[in-house]
């Protein structure tokens, strides 16, 4: 039986977690299994400048960070109270 600290982890670790760009021109995940994956739309590297497209990049990871961080909130509340 496991305890609720390595049940928090364990959904922690197979929640799939998503961010995208401002403009939408990246987006960036990982599913369950723990594979990441980022996608930049086709005429991204054509219709952005270097600096636009790094801007991109870092908001789609914030994005996705910030996603980490609610469903990480969501389990230690449910399982927090528990150890």
């Amino acid at each position: 039986m496991t305890g609720p600290i390595e049940q928090f982890r364990t959904e922690l670790e197979a929640s799939p977690i998503s961010g995208r760009s401002p403009d939408g021109w990246v987006q960036v995940g990982r599913d369950r299994h723990g594979e990441i994956s980022v996608r930049i739309e086709p005429g991204a590297f054509r219709s952005l400048s270097h600096r636009q497209l790094t801007d991109e990049i870092r908001g789609a990871l914030t994005a996705a960070v910030a996603d980490y961080s609610r469903i990480s909130d969501r389990l230690f509340q449910r399982w927090g109270g528990a150890w």
